[in-house]
This record gives C-alpha cells, structure tokens and sequence, in this order.
C-alpha cells in the first residue's frame, strides 16, 4: 500500500510538472503582475508552459529510450539522466523566453528562468554525484515562495507549510521507493531550495 502511494506522489509530483504548478501558484497570488492577467492569458500561460515544460521533454525522453540513448525511462542510473537533465533545461529556457515574449510581466519569465537555473545545478551536481530531482523541485517550489514572500510580503504562510510537508512526503516517497538514499533525498532538496531563493531573493525585483 505504501509503495503504491509512493509511486502516485512521485507521479504527481514529478519534477517536469513541477513548473506548471509553480506558474499556476504565481498566476493565484495577489501580486500586480498576476492581477492584471486575464482569465484567457492565464490559461494561455498554462497550457504553453504545461506543454514546453512537461509533454514534450516527455516525449523527447521517450524517444531517447527508444533510441537506445538512455537504458530506462525511470534513469536510475546517473549516466541516464544527463541528456533528459540537459533537454530538460533547455526546454525551461525556451518556456522562459516564450513567457518573456508575452510581455505579460517580468516575474513570469524570471519563474521559468530560476527553473532553468536549479535543472542546471541538479545536472552539474549529478555528473558527479546522483541527487534526486524530485526533491529538488520540491526544494525549487519552495525556495521561490519564499523568495516571493520577501520580495513582495505576502502572507502566504500556510502555503509554505504546505509545500513544505509536500517535500518532506515526496522525501518520503522517493526513499520507500529506493530511488535514492537519504543524502540524495536531502542534498537535492536543499540544492533545489538554495538555488530558486538565492535566484529569487537577489536577481529577480
């Protein structure tokens, strides 16, 4: 039962849907630059998000595998996940740049550019050392929440606690599926964290 939840959370959560959480996160609070967005750009924003940053990198691994260029879609082996990581990465660049071109606010783009940013850091860290990517993408969720409650003194302080238990139950998950071992688990969360804050915190105004 529990590795059955297990593999539902690490679904659901997934690091390639993570951004399209983020931006729907972005799009509901009450900031300016999410107000002034029609209900039509929004779903606009979504579905050209959901798409760049979740079905076609999707797609792409897919191929990859069928290629021969990877041994599993699940990329347990470390070697495996450099050309999905680099894919990945590039695919949130063109996203960021994509949202840029909306002209529908700054903050947008600068979202999809710090995802850019912690995809590169898991990538460089994982040639040399595997750390999980689901904990770093929950660790990335986090860090730009808080990174947006600086920057604008939101009080969504129970939206942080509940990202906050989120990532510790995708820790969970990750480990009950030994995917990874508990310094994987934490050095991928706390890379994820570390990288979206510090992005958000002193680049993005």
């Amino acid at each position: 039962m529990e590795k059955n939840i297990a593999v539902i959370l690490s679904i659901v959560f997934h690091p390639l849907l993570i951004p399209s959480y983020l931006l729907l996160l972005f799009l509901n609070v009450d900031i300016h630059y999410s107000l002034i967005v029609p209900f039509k750009g929004k779903l606009l924003m979504v579905a050209l998000v959901l798409l760049t940053t979740a079905v076609l990198p999707s797609f792409l691994i897919m191929i990859y595998y069928r290629m021969g260029w990877i041994k599993s879609i699940y990329m347990e082996d470390k070697k495996d996940r450099m050309l999905p990581f680099f894919t990945a990465g590039t695919v949130f660049l063109v996203a960021a740049f994509m949202l840029k071109n909306l002209q529908i606010g700054a903050p947008f783009f600068y979202l999809m550019l710090g995802v850019a940013v912690v995809t590169i850091v898991v990538m460089v860290i994982n040639n040399f050392w595997k750390i999980s990517a689901h904990t770093a993408s929950m660790g990335g969720l986090l860090g730009a929440i808080t990174g947006l409650v600086m920057n604008y003194g939101l009080d969504i302080m129970t939206l942080v606690y509940g990202v906050t238990i989120a990532g510790g139950v995708v820790g969970f998950a990750r480990l009950k599926l030994k995917a990874h071992n508990p310094a994987q688990v934490y050095t991928g969360y706390v890379a994820g964290f570390l990288s979206m804050f510090l992005f958000f915190s002193y680049l993005v105004v």
